[in-house]
């Protein structure tokens, strides 16, 4: 059934299973019979376009409008039904075999267990590197026009001559790098969204498991408050974190060569306005 955690189905996903192999392949049969039952979702019954330019939306968006002038909100049925991909039934079953190998690597003593390598290779490490990958695009796409116009001012300027067709192609990319950095910068908040999706509730599937075959002794060390705190709040940060990750990694980047084309602007002044925002 539908929650506000994702769709965990208890045909799909056994709950109260033990993980043994057997039960894995269970969940994995299951998860593709009813995979081929339940209807598409929106995206991916889109076109490439309609997936390049994210217009498979635009439905929803016409609903929501229409729904917003009568007073009305959007209700969950008007989304349709969700990507397989995103399927709790479907992505805890590839999770539970891909944390049996950690188990096994652990007892022949190859390396610790990681639940997070475990997660990335539920969701894939390309679909990870495609995020970085299109963020990178996105970046070059916001300081390519503050490039470009500099070139320009130089130009009418007098400082620096360009040929004719040189200025209209600064022109043309003042066009196009803005619409790329958008198609780049939906691209990476989609995929990212798939896969803090994807994490969460694999994390949901797995707490919940594990709280159904906790000993007595156990259950009187950890309250029930704080195990539906765990599958709640605790996986939703996590979920929240993954669509930060590209801006951690680049921001730093970004920083460093925002300054240096302030720099090359004004010169030494950067420094101080630098110094005055530590200060």
């Amino acid at each position: 059934h539908l929650t506000p955690w994702g769709e965990m189905t208890v045909e799909g996903v056994h709950l109260g299973e033990m993980d043994s192999p057997s039960s894995i392949s269970t969940d994995h049969h299951d998860a593709t019979d009813e995979d081929e039952a339940i209807p598409l979702s929106i995206e991916e019954q889109a076109t490439f376009l309609d997936t390049l330019f994210v217009s498979y939306m635009n439905p929803v968006l016409r609903v929501g409008f229409q729904r917003r002038k009568d007073g009305l909100n959007l209700e969950h049925e008007d989304l349709g039904v969700i990507s397989r991909e995103d399927r709790s039934a479907l992505v805890y079953s590839r999770f539970a075999s891909f944390w049996q190998d950690e188990l096994d690597l652990k007892e022949q003593g190859k390396k610790e267990v990681s639940l997070w390598r475990a997660l990335v290779r539920v969701v894939g490490f390309l679909r990870f590197a495609s995020a970085f990958f299109v963020y990178g695009i996105l970046t070059a796409c916001a300081l390519g026009p503050v490039l470009i116009l500099t070139v320009l001012v130089r130009h009418f300027s007098g400082q620096e001559e360009i040929s004719d067709m040189g200025v209209w192609i600064c022109v043309l990319l003042l066009l196009l790098l803005p619409i790329i950095g958008g198609v780049c910068g939906a691209w990476q908040t989609i995929t990212l969204s798939h896969i803090g999706n994807q994490m969460r509730n694999v994390l949901i599937c797995a707490i919940f498991r594990k709280s159904l075959r906790l000993s007595p002794a156990a259950k009187n060390k950890v309250s029930t408050g704080q195990i539906v705190n765990m599958f709640s709040s605790d996986t939703k940060v996590i979920q929240g974190m993954i669509q930060f990750c590209t801006m951690v990694i680049f921001a730093p980047l970004q920083i460093a060569l925002a300054l240096w084309l302030v720099f090359a602007q004004v010169g030494n002044s950067t420094f101080v306005g630098l110094g005055f925002m530590f200060f």
